[in-house]
């Protein structure tokens, strides 16, 4: 055999990854299968296919240990064995009555029959309740520790999107920034309306329902104390329109941008200002009314975490990659200070509700079992808008004056 120097700056070709892909399988139980001389298994359907019934048991400590040949055996073991906080097993489910199940890192095994089987390394509970709601879409997970001890937890989580156009976008407002869904019960909404120039994103700006005050009797004091009460969407769009400040000038701001689409898009005249942001928010106006600038309105849904979960969520985010990876890490200019960006991804969330009808998180995660969310600017949702309606221009618009300083649609973590 000759020499080949060649060969010397070659590399061995890599091994094929033969694993299938894990997968987080979201399940609603129908029966559990728990023999003496057999795997126990978890038998239903996939909740966002419920066409898809599937059976599920638990990954063997050799199983995991061949999935995984880096990680220690003992500490598989432990996990699964002899730890103090071992997995629960098919059986403790049963026994428990629970219904909704996430089984993290699930493998296909077979499908026969109609049914599909799995092995999953971890089941999570993701309600006691069998009437708890699930839900799927993007989503932001936000988990943030306070000085004060409160902290925030909740999921925004996308409802729509709607293309802002003359004849659909006081229909879009309205629905994106109604109080109560079509059932009468409480929703925390907003939407976030996006102003797109030549396919780029150039302004990202949120609008909350408008409040106004109202006296009810505080237990504790044994008085009456003033309460800010969310309005109805017909009343924040007329006081958006009507130019009132909010106190505020950052939400001036973001009000005056907001003003200047809708009236725009509306045929109204150039409205009244409240901040030195004006000649901004009157170029947008121009160039939204010109056909310049295309308008997508995002409509939110804000879900709080319930007490038990909110204290739960909190304390494990740091140790739980798939809630960690919402929290986007960014360089500022020059790489010196780091920012946060709240990313949003592909989310399953699971919810109760308060006697009142009021939603309530019990569980939430990302869909995928390795999430890489994104900032709401940089997702393309262009397949569920409907295509613009060109208007004609009246005045000139100039693209180099767009302000970037309300470019900031996620808020900081």
């Amino acid at each position: 055999m000759s020499f080949n120097p060649e060969a010397l700056h070659q590399k061995p070709a890599a091994k094929k990854n033969e694993r299938v892909n894990p997968e987080r399988l979201i399940i609603s139980v129908d029966e559990y299968l728990t023999p003496n001389d057999g795997f126990h298994y978890a038998v239903g359907h996939s909740i966002k296919n419920p066409a898809e019934r599937v059976k599920v048991r638990l990954t063997t400590v050799d199983e995991r240990i061949k999935d995984l040949p880096r990680v220690d055996a003992d500490k598989i073991t432990k996990q699964y064995r002899t730890g103090d906080n071992t997995r629960e097993s098919i059986a403790d489910k049963q026994k428990n009555g629970i219904k909704l199940i996430a089984f993290d890192d699930s493998i296909k095994i077979s499908a026969e029959n109609g049914v599909t089987e799995y092995r999953a390394h971890w089941p999570t509970t993701m309600s006691t309740d069998p009437n708890s709601e699930v839900i799927f879409g993007t989503a932001h997970i936000r988990l943030r520790e306070s000085e004060n001890g409160s902290g925030q937890a909740y999921v925004e989580m996308v409802k729509g999107i709607s293309v802002g156009t003359a004849e659909n976008i006081d229909s879009v407002l309205q629905s994106a920034l109604a109080i109560k869904d079509d059932q009468s019960r409480a929703r925390d909404p907003f939407a976030a309306i996006r102003i797109i120039y030549k396919d780029n994103i150039v302004s990202t700006t949120r609008l909350y329902p408008a409040t106004e005050k109202h006296a009810v009797f505080d237990n504790d004091m044994g008085r009456n104390k003033e309460i800010n009460i969310p309005v109805d969407s017909d009343k924040t769009i007329g006081k958006l329109l009507s130019g009132e400040s909010t106190g505020n000038d950052f939400s001036n701001k973001q009000a005056d941008t907001i003003r200047a689409v809708v009236a725009a898009l509306k045929g109204l005249d150039l409205p009244n200002f409240n901040t030195d942001y004006a000649a901004n928010a009157a170029n947008i106006y121009h160039g939204v009314k010109g056909g310049h600038l295309k308008i997508e309105v995002i409509s939110f849904e804000k879900l709080d975490f319930g007490p038990d979960s909110r204290k739960t969520y909190l304390k494990d985010k740091e140790f739980r990659p798939q809630l960690k990876a919402y929290d986007i890490v960014s360089s500022a200019e020059g790489g010196k200070e780091n920012y946060h960006v709240a990313g949003y991804d592909q989310t399953v969330v699971a919810f109760q509700r308060h006697p009142d009808g009021e939603p309530y998180v019990v569980y939430a995660s990302s869909e995928a079992m390795w999430p890489k969310p994104a900032a709401l600017k940089d997702i393309t949702l262009e397949a569920m808008a409907e295509h613009i309606v060109e208007v004609s221009a009246e005045q000139s618009f100039d693209s180099s004056v767009i302000d970037d300083e309300l470019n900031n649609d996620e808020p900081a973590l």
